[in-house]
């Protein structure tokens, strides 16, 4: 129970970068994400053979997602990860998400409720990097998302949502994690975000061995991370966006994390 409410109400996002909202953009178009996040940590929490260890990491995230049909939504997502660990570029996960939209606020509905799921595998060399957050090589999570708009004529002013998912690796404890955000629109080409995220490892090791790193799947991990950014709309060209969230709690996971993000977002349909 302790547990349920550190992750309800003490909510990481550079970590798995799906895009979670419960409100799905026009049917038949194409939805292109691209960001690049820069992240700094000074230390590992209970880390044991390297007490200072601390890392300069550098991310790329492509996502496109499609609307194919009124309730069903698809996303393939890669992306691509520098740390100081290594001295070039890495793949650092590939995966594919479905959500199905059981509620549409705007169409209606009380409130926009969606229920997905998200398979992606994650290189074994990687798995050795502190800097990647993931349990294992292949990974299955299930989701929630649940959210209410407030609107006035046909543009929506406020609005808030969370998310929880409950993931298993192919080896090692389950993990939880969860989102919580609130957005305001204003007027129409700016929106503003405050956001707080958490993620929580089921294992039984209570510390970080830095040498001997095979990643997160028996660590009992927890990170909470608050966060804002603010988004620009154009007219047709998308929108682009800048975000920073900072770490204010960590257990056997990197702590003091600061990170800087910047993502484009273009819809787009081939038709």
């Amino acid at each position: 129970m302790r547990n349920f409410f550190f992750l309800f109400f003490a909510q990481t996002l550079c970590c798995f970068g799906f895009i979670v909202d419960p409100w799905f953009h026009t049917i038949a178009e194409f939805d292109l994400c691209s960001s690049y996040c820069y992240r700094y940590y000074s230390s590992v929490d209970r880390c044991v053979n390297r007490i200072h260890h601390h890392s300069h990491d550098q991310l790329i995230d492509l996502n496109v997602g499609l609307r194919f049909l009124p309730n069903w939504e698809a996303q393939l997502e890669v992306d691509f990860l520098h740390t100081s660990s290594y001295s070039t570029w890495n793949m650092h996960r590939i995966g594919g998400q479905v959500r199905y939209l059981v509620l549409d606020d705007v169409a209606g509905d009380v409130i926009s409720l969606t229920l997905g799921g998200r398979l992606f595998y994650v290189p074994n060399d990687v798995l050795h990097d502190v800097s990647s957050p993931y349990h294992a090589s292949g990974n299955i999570e299930l989701g929630i998302a649940v959210g209410k708009e407030v609107e006035k004529i046909d543009q929506w002013l406020y609005r808030f949502y969370g998310f929880l998912g409950v993931g298993q690796g192919s080896r090692g404890y389950p993990w939880m994690r969860s989102l919580l955000s609130a957005e305001m629109h204003y007027p129409s080409h700016h929106k503003f975000c405050l956001f707080s995220e958490g993620y929580m490892g089921c294992g039984g090791k209570d510390y970080v061995d830095v040498e001997y790193f095979k990643g997160y799947a028996k660590i009992k991990h927890r990170s909470v991370d608050l966060g804002c950014s603010y988004v620009y709309s154009f007219d047709i060209w998308g929108s682009l966006g800048v975000q920073y969230s900072y770490r204010i709690y960590a257990r056997a996971f990197p702590k003091r994390l600061h990170a800087f993000k910047v993502e484009y977002r273009l819809p787009f349909s081939p038709f």
